[in-house]
């Protein structure tokens, strides 16, 4: 979505906002250093430069919480979207027909969560469940999920013949390493083994996690196999991180074509609500699961720190603040300075204050407005149309 009305015209907020605990004092959780910015200082080398070429330090961020051992509850809500996810279930498994689900959020919102638990509901079925997981490190790494998936799959099941198809997929079957394997050949073998699974122990269920840095090959294969297996009971469900998926062509090509065939169920995930946040982890106080609820937006993996960290000594570091950065320094130099300006305006602001105080020309700043958009680290407040 472009927009070309800046100056004057938008106002964003970060959420969650700054939450002061002394007027002199500003209080972040792991939450509001994503949510505003907490970037180490690139060098942006943007050619002309326009207002302050310096954004102001990131606010310091303590973990001041109080000391009760917290009891982390092992799932939550979701109630709807497990619904869902069942009912496909049931229907692949009814109608013999092969579907897809893809479930999107940000980082530690809950869909590896999600997936266990609808994982779990099929395992009780004697369903047969094949997982595999895109790893960034990896993303040029041919096959990879597939590799994942097959591997625990004894060779004594798959059989000598269709072995020698999958000896690409199936590293340990060295036997067969030497020979030569067409790309069609694989394909077919893929195909036969999931239609054999399919009628022996169905449905199948397979996993692909974080297709946001899945390979081009990956995606290919699959829409074959999908292509392939229409009439059979085979559930395929998918997890993306909302915001970095549409940087993936391979996969964002993948589901607009599972999308027009009409076999594609799109699951985002939002927030926990406050409810559902505070009976994810009990035994805190009614003060203490307050602030881990506010600053934690509803993010269960951020509530699960925040409450962990209740018992820890004041700025320790926790794994959410490695992931945090982890997700920043995915960011364009630019992206970072305008998150670290904006944290310095509070948790609203409007474009054209902002326009000026960040460096950069203007059809950049507004790039960045959109990345930042669209990742989910500033979000649109409905006022007045136009309004963040």
């Amino acid at each position: 979505m472009t927009r070309t009305r800046v100056r004057g015209s938008l106002r964003f907020c970060i959420n969650p906002g700054i939450a002061p605990k002394r007027k002199s004092n500003i209080v972040l959780g792991p939450v509001s250093w994503l949510r505003l910015g907490h970037l180490q200082r690139r060098s942006t080398g943007h050619g002309k430069r326009r207002g302050n070429p310096h954004p102001p330090p990131a606010p310091t961020a303590t973990e001041d919480l109080a000391s009760p051992q917290p009891v982390v509850t092992d799932y939550v809500g979701r109630a709807a979207e497990l619904k869902v996810l069942s009912d496909l279930l049931g229907d692949v498994l009814a109608r013999r027909q092969a579907r897809v689900a893809v479930v999107t959020g940000e980082p530690g919102i809950g869909k590896t969560s999600l997936v266990a638990e609808i994982v779990a509901q099929a395992e009780k079925t004697n369903a047969t469940v094949l997982s595999g997981e895109a790893f960034e490190a990896e993303s040029g790494r041919p096959y990879g999920p597939w590799v994942e998936a097959l591997r625990d799959i004894r060779a004594a099941a798959i059989g000598p013949g269709l072995s020698a198809d999958l000896a690409p997929l199936l590293p340990h079957l060295e036997k067969h390493s030497n020979e030569n394997h067409s790309r069609d050949r694989l394909y077919g073998g893929v195909v036969e083994l999931l239609a054999t699974l399919a009628h022996t122990a169905p449905p199948v269920v397979l996993v692909f996690e974080d297709m946001q840095w899945s390979d081009g090959a990956t995606c290919e294969l699959l829409h074959y196999v999908l292509r392939m297996s229409r009439h059979r009971p085979i559930l395929v469900i998918l997890t993306a991180r909302e915001g970095e998926l549409p940087d993936n062509d391979f996969t964002t090509r993948m589901l607009a074509a599972l999308r027009r065939d009409g076999v594609l169920e799109e699951i985002p995930l939002g927030p926990l609500t406050e409810a559902e946040t505070k009976a994810l982890v009990t035994g805190l106080p009614g003060d203490e699961a307050n602030r881990v609820y506010r600053q934690s937006a509803g993010n269960p993996l951020f509530a699960i720190q925040l409450a962990h960290a209740a018992t820890a000594s004041v700025g320790t570091e926790t794994s959410v603040a490695q992931a945090v950065r982890d997700r920043l320094t995915r960011l364009p130099p630019l992206a970072g300075d305008v998150l670290r300006w904006a944290s310095a305006m509070g948790q609203t602001f409007s474009s054209d204050v902002l326009a000026d105080a960040v460096s950069g020309d203007l059809e950049e700043f507004v790039a960045m407005l959109e990345l930042l958009e669209r990742h989910g680290l500033i979000q649109d407040t409905g006022d007045d149309g136009a309004r963040y």
